[in-house]
């Protein structure tokens, strides 16, 4: 069946939202707001229903031809059909939309996103699945399980795109591919250069060998590998491949630190531990973060989701007190050292942001600015903590608005103010949104 439409507005998922002639609210990808289109509703469900363009009758202004010939398979991307300037004001406008279905009416809300630095090149992790026939490494096609070949992401940093056309090609990857579920390439920004981070599955002792010689010469004919590590399901890193890589293997960032006189500062990550995938954006997140902690020296901050420091290490370079929880040991680790390397005086917990706060306020810790940055799912299990954890003020990053939204909710009728939200433009022509909320006791 087609019909004509309307696009209403974009919704979470990149979606452009219209109404079929029976009022059904109905969801067709790569559309923008105000274009007519015709389309073919292809699922339908009771309340809703996903149809596919077949004709754009009245294309918005801020349409443009996407950059990407593999836009149309790949679902890597959802708005490389609009304008750059045009995605910020979308992304704001589904940001205040979620908010607002689920909070009610909110007071002034950003009316764009911070424009990343960079719109093309800016992402120094990508995670491949891998084509064992040919050891091609690609997305998911949208809406399938299909893997797309990829020769080049124009959202990658140009280290991984440099890997990324050699790697193919290269008769011992064709061998190890065989072997391989999914490839991460993570960029170590510093030096230009990459990790691998393979999931493998190596069935005996001589497949290994073999495999070890092909690591040998992988790295000796792709000179932008760093380190190569090696994960099996349910078991511990190895690597790194070659065991004296520099820092080894670790992947280098740029640090921003609130302690004067600190000269080019750096942090480092293992691979397969989280880091922002933006780090230009990044670091004007935690710029943001400074300005809303207050930077005061006498401040006690706890960050519940501390990574590999990124937020904590750089708050609490002036603070009395700079506390990280982390439920990964390994990038509790990293945290740690890269304390120690900044010569920044910090306690780092390995337990879950609930297991951590349980114990702090069980021996009367109070903070004056804790720092939630949780995964996609949010930290519902902890709100109820949070008002006899901190005695000022709360700075929520979240990367989903829906699940940002309804954890709001719940501060808020627990006493907090949503007193600022800034939101950060961290994947560029995707519909991904980084917010960052600040809260204050009322």
């Amino acid at each position: 069946m087609t019909s004509v439409l309307t696009i209403e507005k974009l919704v979470h998922g990149g979606y452009g939202l219209a109404r079929l002639p029976d009022g059904l609210a109905v969801f067709i990808p790569g559309t923008i707001p105000g274009e007519k289109i015709e389309a073919e509703v292809v699922r339908r469900r009771k309340d809703y229903a996903f149809a596919r363009p077949l004709r754009i009758m009245e294309p918005s202004a801020h349409r443009i031809p996407p950059a990407c010939r593999h836009y149309p398979e790949c679902g890597g991307c959802q708005l490389l059909h609009v304008d750059y300037r045009m995605q910020t004001v979308l992304k704001a406008q589904m940001l205040r939309d979620s908010l607002e279905r689920i909070m009610g009416p909110q007071g002034p809300l950003p009316d764009r996103v911070t424009a990343s630095p960079e719109t093309f090149n800016y992402r120094h992790r990508l995670k491949f699945r891998v084509k064992p026939a040919t050891g091609e490494p690609g997305f998911l096609e949208k809406g399938s399980h299909r893997i797309v070949p990829i020769k080049k992401c124009l959202l990658a940093r140009t280290e991984i795109n440099t890997v990324l056309a050699s790697l193919p090609r290269h008769p011992a990857w064709k061998r190890t591919a065989r072997m391989v579920r999914h490839v991460t390439m993570g960029s170590s920004p510093e030096e230009s250069r990459i990790t691998l981070l393979l999931a493998i599955s190596v069935p005996g002792r001589k497949p290994r060998r073999r495999l070890h010689r092909d690591i040998d010469d992988i790295l000796k004919d792709i000179p932008e590998i760093k380190a190569i590590f090696l994960k099996k399901r349910g078991k511990n890193l190895v690597g790194p491949y070659p065991p004296d890589a520099p820092d080894k293997g670790k992947r280098i960032f740029s640090f921003i630190s609130s302690a004067p006189g600190m000269k080019e500062p750096r942090i480092m990550a293992t691979p397969g531990v989280f880091v922002q995938n933006n780090w230009k954006v990044n670091r004007l997140m935690v710029k943001k973060a400074l300005e809303f902690s207050g930077g005061g020296k006498h401040e006690r901050i706890l960050d519940l989701h501390c990574g590999i420091g990124n937020f904590i290490l750089a708050l609490g370079a002036r603070a009395s007190k700079a506390m990280g929880v982390d439920s990964d040991a390994q990038a509790v680790t990293d945290a740690v050292l890269n304390a120690q390397a900044l010569g920044i005086q910090a306690d780092f917990i390995n337990k879950t942001d609930h297991e951590a706060a349980m114990e702090l306020l069980k021996n009367g810790e109070s903070f004056d600015t804790v720092i939630l940055d949780p995964p996609r799912g949010g930290c519902r299990g902890i709100l109820p903590l949070l008002p006899a954890l901190t005695s000022k003020r709360l700075i929520y990053i979240s990367c989903d608005p829906p699940t940002l939204a309804r954890d709001l909710k719940s501060l808020v009728s627990q006493g907090f103010h949503l007193e600022s939200l800034h939101a950060f433009d961290m994947f560029p022509h995707t519909f991904h949104t980084e917010a960052m909320a600040l809260l204050r006791r009322c």
